[in-house]
């Protein structure tokens, strides 16, 4: 997950999921704080902390794993502090799956996720799509070795979307997504989450684990 994330044309330093969910933000009336947690990498090296941190007393029914866009800057580039070289992603990418899996809820799965493509027009030789779709093949080759599943971006936008200017309509900058780009991945999740999981799995998901938020705005005496 970026450490940026753009928001009408603004970036800010942090996602908002990891805004929303940084204690004590999160907390009910009895004082007590709901037991959430967002791991959020942050570009370069920095992500594999996220996987021997604070997960332990958890156990996820399902776990996405999408990292390798910041990894994939150019060695070169002019945001090469950020580079993580093939054969250092693959094997971070290995020891968190190795950290996750043991934690996983019964009949718990993992999703890979590889970065997606790059718009080449939109960026400033920072990153490229041919870098990008390395550490794509590398993130698909993990997953058949580790036996999971995996959502390959790269090659979706790339195939569905040949030509570039088309592509570009999904994203705001050449790399994060835009609204219709989220959607995109969106309906690529709902597809591969019912491929992983049976009926019965997917029932369990449709239950709501924390309270409703309306349950938590004080209400007015009338």
């Amino acid at each position: 997950m970026s450490y940026t994330h753009i928001v009408d044309e603004q970036e800010v330093v942090c996602d908002m999921c990891q805004m929303s969910f940084l204690p004590p933000m999160e907390k009910l009336d009895d004082g007590e704080f709901w037991p959430m947690e967002v791991v959020v990498g942050l570009g370069g090296p920095h992500g594999l902390r996220g996987a021997h941190h604070g997960s332990v007393e958890y156990a996820a029914s399902f776990v996405t794993v999408f990292l390798g866009a910041n990894d994939a800057v150019l060695e070169h580039g002019p945001d090469k502090a950020q580079f993580v070289s093939l054969q250092d992603y693959r094997e971070n990418l290995r020891q968190i799956l190795h950290t996750v899996r043991p934690l996983l809820a019964p009949g718990g799965q993992v999703l890979l996720i590889t970065p997606p493509c790059v718009i080449d027009a939109a960026r400033q030789g920072d990153r490229s799509n041919a870098s990008a779709g390395k550490y794509a093949r590398v993130c698909v080759e993990l997953a058949a070795a580790e036996n999971v599943h995996v959502l390959d971006l790269h090659t979706y936008f790339n195939t569905t979307f040949p030509d570039e200017s088309e592509r570009r309509q999904y994203f705001v900058d050449g790399l994060h997504f835009s609204d219709k780009g989220n959607k995109e991945v969106a309906k690529l999740l709902g597809v591969a989450i019912n491929g992983m999981f049976d009926k019965d799995e997917l029932a369990k998901f449709n239950k709501w684990q924390l309270p409703d938020w309306h349950d938590l705005v004080p209400h007015d005496a009338e």
